[in-house]
């Protein structure tokens, strides 16, 4: 259950903000059109992250963990985003990266619905336990 909640969320979410990106366009879309699109996506993703927090803390083996978890995966989008997002914005513009952005976003999770499968989650069983 919690692996369709994330699939149906974040694939969601990333097609409304890659809409609301309005990458490869000759002539930018309206800004109400790309604030209701963006609007959606957060109301989409922002449960999905929950669900993935949720399922996060129910597979840690020693709850104390939760916090290191939560540090290194804020310092890796930190990086990531400094490393990658923001050259690829300057040389190819906000639209297009933003959008291979979502692009990349939505590959990754098939990665993280393949790791809620039931059984993934150690000792702790599956998510839909």
């Amino acid at each position: 259950r919690a692996a369709r909640l994330v699939l149906v969320f974040g694939t969601v979410g990333c097609s409304l903000s890659t809409l609301a990106c309005g990458a490869g366009r000759v002539r930018p879309l309206p800004a109400w059109w790309a604030t209701a699109s963006r609007v959606a996506s957060d109301c989409s993703l922002a449960p999905m992250h929950t669900i993935l927090n949720a399922y996060t803390i129910r597979c840690l083996p020693d709850k104390r963990e939760w916090g290191r978890s939560r540090l290194w995966g804020a310092v890796t989008w930190g990086l990531l985003n400094a490393a990658l997002l923001g050259p690829a914005i300057d040389r190819f513009g906000a639209a297009e990266a933003l959008a291979v952005a979502n692009l990349v976003t939505g590959v990754l999770l098939i990665g993280v619905v393949l790791a809620l499968l039931p059984g993934q989650c150690g000792a702790a069983g599956g998510a839909d336990e």
